[in-house]
């Protein structure tokens, strides 16, 4: 029987909620979230063998409730909610080993609060929040088409759940409407 315990570590530099944070290459990388000061673009990368924070080149287009996910070594961050509350359709990529940001083809229509998973290479959105309320859409982007499609639709609208990938199916877990 092993007992876990808690046990603080470096502070993020930025304090923040509603951002995206994804774990790829033994790091931990925060984009984006609410500040005290507002919507930010802060990417910090936290390394856990050396228990430090690192500022890496900001998110052109501030945003917070998103999502992240890393397919060939790059981070993908479709949509958000930007400072004046408006929704964006957005999708920016961050390559890692260059600190450098691109955009890439727009989702269908602006998202924020949405579950976002990878499987075989492709990025899968499911529901969130359009600006007026939560949907049921699934869009599937395609890096190497740079190309957005519509999938079937949930049999129920919502936003801020999650979703995983298990043995190529996804599963997306709660959220609410």
């Amino acid at each position: 029987f092993q007992v876990y315990r808690w046990k603080s570590r470096a502070r993020m530099p930025t304090p923040r909620g509603r951002l995206a944070v994804i774990a790829y290459d033994n790091a931990i990388y925060a984009i984006g979230g609410d500040t005290a000061e507002g919507v930010t673009g802060a990417v910090e990368v936290y390394d856990p063998d050396r228990n430090l924070w690192l500022t890496k080149k900001a998110k052109p287009t501030p945003v917070s409730n998103v999502g992240a996910a890393v397919i060939a070594g790059k981070i993908y961050v479709p949509g958000g909610a930007l400072a004046d509350g408006k929704v964006t359709a957005r999708l920016e990529v961050y390559d890692i080993d260059q600190d450098t940001w691109e955009e890439k083809s727009p989702l269908p229509t602006p998202l924020c609060a949405y579950a976002l998973a990878t499987v075989d290479g492709r990025l899968y959105l499911f529901g969130g929040w359009d600006g007026e309320k939560y949907v049921s859409s699934v869009y599937v982007y395609d890096p190497a088409k740079d190309r957005w499609r519509t999938k079937t639709a949930m049999p129920t609208a919502r936003g801020f759940a999650g979703a995983g990938a298990i043995k190529g199916k996804i599963y997306v877990v709660g959220g609410y409407n």
